[in-house]
């Protein structure tokens, strides 16, 4: 697959086709599982709290006055405690680990993970392997959709009903499109193109296709329009026809299974970890 030309925030260009394209339209939904904790600070910024702890001890002087008051308060807090049953506020807090079971054991199934980064859902395509196994939740557009609605779709379709998301906006944030190889230009309405060469399977394929894809021209290219949702609740049940397998992958893993035209878009499109 070639790429032709893609579109995201921080990317608007698109350079023209040589040649007049039959164009395939897909809408797909990138779900963003948000952090539930913010990042571990960097060294830069360890060093600079430590700075500044220092120079405010060597600059501020409290006065006796509050010293004796702070005392005073904190003795009576305790007396009040006793007196009550109550066990003394000054237990240190412990709080919970950022690293959850799920962290230990490497399941990329689990979105209680990666609890400092945002978790991005990726399907593995059904028979497919090699760089274009692993993509975002996409669908072939329907006459009569809306391209958010063919978007809404995949995600039922590829990835079950359970999910629960909040989209955001009705306007795509980028799109990719690419170039199909030889053989994906033989048969239009087939899934993903693949070729069919047996004249009664080919038959028996063309029945089962809906209305909309048996008036269709052979594809020489795909535009993928992306939309932005944010997960709320729910589990991935992957369906068997469109997908293998299943991950929440964070930003790194993106850059390692997405196909390169897909990733240069999504390095645009979303925003990375460290801002949030």
């Amino acid at each position: 697959m070639g790429l032709i030309g893609s579109t995201g925030p921080a990317a608007a260009y698109l350079r023209p086709p040589a040649k007049q394209y039959e164009w395939r339209l897909s809408g797909a939904l990138v779900v963003e599982r948000l952090p539930t904790l913010t990042r571990e600070k960097h060294e830069v910024e360890v060093a600079m709290e430590e700075m500044q702890d220092r120079v405010a001890q060597m600059t501020h002087i409290i006065p006796p006055h509050e010293l004796t008051e702070d005392l005073e308060r904190k003795e009576l807090e305790k007396m009040y405690a006793e007196q009550e049953g109550v066990e003394s506020t000054e237990e240190e807090f412990v709080p919970a680990p950022r690293k959850t079971e799920d962290d230990e054991s490497g399941n990329v199934h689990s979105t209680n993970r990666a609890l400092d980064q945002s978790l991005y859902l990726l399907v593995k395509r059904a028979g497919r392997d090699g760089e274009y196994a692993w993509q975002f939740p996409q669908q072939t557009w329907l006459q009569g959709e809306t391209m958010r609605e063919t978007a809404e779709r995949a995600l039922e379709e590829v990835c079950g009903e359970d999910l629960s998301m909040h989209v955001l906006g009705n306007a795509p944030i980028g799109h990719v499109e690419y170039e199909h190889e030889p053989r994906e230009r033989e048969v239009a309405f087939v899934y993903e193109g693949d070729a069919i060469d047996d004249a009664a399977a080919l038959a028996e394929m063309q029945e089962q296709q809906s209305e909309a894809e048996k008036n269709s021209a052979p594809y020489d290219a795909t535009k993928v329009f992306f939309y932005h949702a944010l997960y709320m609740v729910g589990d991935v049940q992957p369906n068997p026809d469109f997908a293998d397998d299943y991950m929440w992958a964070t930003r790194d893993q993106l850059r390692e299974l997405l196909p390169s035209n897909t990733l240069a878009v999504a390095e645009d499109m979303l925003m990375d970890s460290q801002y949030y």
